[in-house]
């Protein structure tokens, strides 16, 4: 005999809700109330979340593993939004197209990205990133104040975010903002992020970051990724940031590579023990008073610069590290992020449109070097997508996807630009809809008329009846 959902007790609705993917438990949380006390019981980790504006243009990128991910990509058209869904795909191809009345796709992004969120107090996203490339040029808080207000409705449900990722033009202007939208007792540490691309080398090949451990509440990291080894720059760039840094800042560059251990034995100074795991060598640079401190481990060399006056205050932070190639280390980091940032040079190729992140052109000659790397890089992206799938086909490992509700390539998933009849039948049903609203409207105009006729026919009834009981009484 078959179970009503209704008869089960929560603690099996609890096991079917874990077993669920991540659309469908938001699908669950828009049932019915009394579902809603076993939903805001259970926690909802999401490993990265992406969340990109344009001009006309909204990105909500959310990750729920390594290479699982749901893409939304809201633009807007003559009328309203088209939402282009993908799931495990950047292929246009792969879309699912739907059309709505909405006209502003910054806010039907940002209210899409609260419903999913703010509904469970339990949700927790481990890294947040924002790509707001249009706004670094037109407004000077970054965001537009209106889709903030959708980010941060019922003040009380703000975004759980343990790590704020951004552009390095927008980064402190945002700290201003997502003070209004994160809870700031989850915030462990905001980054700083530039990716520089190189068509030499297609995954991370080192990356600089400047930690600033002590002037705020939380960790600020300043990153740099880069896609090219290019050693001989390594000690003026590290040198170059070290100078003007403040006595809270120390600055590593982290090597992705075993062979570059070599770069550590090739310092002619007298090596010693930092701990039980790393092992270091100390350089003193007199005329610009700044210290190297050469690292390696079993798990790769890193190299820290630092101001000589400064160096005592960090003594902890050296001694206490375990491996400093962070999400570099296949070992040490997890998983997720090492599998993310290992892909992150692949936005040339498939999202050209989200670069926020790209190193930014300081003149127009270095701006069209830049587009040159990023075209030469995702020719060799293609190539080596090529290589792969033919590979695949060989071995017969075509991955099969099974696609979340609402994502799946359906006969009303049509492209809606290729496709007039399609836009005519999405018009069609803008104009329903808002005869429906008329006619709703209309509906309720008529009730209260029809209400306040009722009641002024009674207050004259009333007034009727009390007239004639005092003719009576005279």
């Amino acid at each position: 005999m078959a179970v009503v959902w209704s008869a089960l007790p929560p603690e099996v609705k609890q096991e079917v809700y874990k077993k669920l993917d991540f659309v469908n438990r938001n699908a669950m949380s828009l049932t019915c109330h009394r579902e809603m006390d076993i939903i805001k019981s259970m926690e909802l980790y999401v490993p990265h979340v992406r969340f990109g504006i344009k001009e006309d243009k909204c990105l909500v990128v959310i990750h729920t593993g390594i290479g699982q991910f749901y893409r939304l990509e809201f633009v807007k058209k003559e009328g309203g939004t088209l939402i282009y869904r993908t799931q495990n795909s950047y292929d246009p191809k792969d879309a699912t197209i739907k059309f709505l009345p909405a006209e502003d796709p910054h806010k039907t992004g940002a209210f899409l990205l609260r419903q999913f969120f703010n509904r469970n107090p339990h949700s927790l996203i481990e890294t947040f990133e924002w790509d707001l490339e249009y706004f670094k040029k037109k407004d000077e808080c970054g965001i537009s104040w209106e889709t903030i207000d959708i980010l941060n409705h019922f003040r009380a449900c703000k975004f759980r975010i343990k790590k704020l990722v951004m552009d390095d033009t927008t980064q402190v202007d945002m700290r201003k903002v997502m003070s209004l939208i994160c809870d700031w007792e989850i915030l462990e540490s905001i980054e700083s992020l530039r990716l520089e691309v190189d068509p030499e080398c297609l995954t991370p090949r080192k990356f600089f970051d400047r930690t600033d451990l002590f002037s705020r509440s939380v960790p600020f990291h300043d990153s740099s990724i880069w896609m090219s080894d290019r050693r001989g720059q390594t000690p003026g760039v590290l040198a170059g940031i070290a100078q003007i840094s403040t006595k809270n800042c120390v600055t590593t560059a982290r090597f992705a590579e075993m062979d570059d251990l070599c770069l550590f034995d090739a310092q002619n100074f007298p090596a010693f023990q930092v701990n039980e795991k790393i092992t270091g060598k100390r350089q003193l640079h007199q005329h610009i008073d700044v210290v190297f401190r050469y690292c390696k481990s079993e798990c790769g060399f890193w190299c820290h610069a630092i101001k000589k006056k400064y160096e005592n205050l960090f003594m902890d932070y050296f001694k206490n590290e375990k491996c400093g190639l962070r999400w570099l280390c296949k070992k040490c980091s997890d998983p997720f992020e090492y599998w993310y940032y290992q892909n992150i040079g692949r936005r040339v190729l498939d999202e050209p449109e989200w670069l926020g992140i790209v190193e930014k052109p300081d003149d127009e000659d270095e701006e069209e070097f830049i587009k040159l790397k990023c075209e030469t890089t995702r020719q060799e992206f293609k190539k080596n997508d090529k290589k792969q799938k033919k590979e695949n086909a060989q071995k017969n490992k075509t991955p099969v996807i099974q696609k979340a509700w609402g994502f799946r390539n359906l006969d009303s998933g049509k492209n809606l630009d290729e496709d007039p009849n399609a836009m005519e039948m999405a018009e069609k049903k803008k104009e329903r809809n808002k005869r429906s609203k008329e006619i709703k409207k209309n509906k309720k105009l008529m009730q209260k008329e029809a209400e306040a006729g009722k009641e002024k026919d009674s207050n004259s009834t009333k007034s009727e009846n009390s007239g004639m009981l005092l003719s009576e009484e005279v």
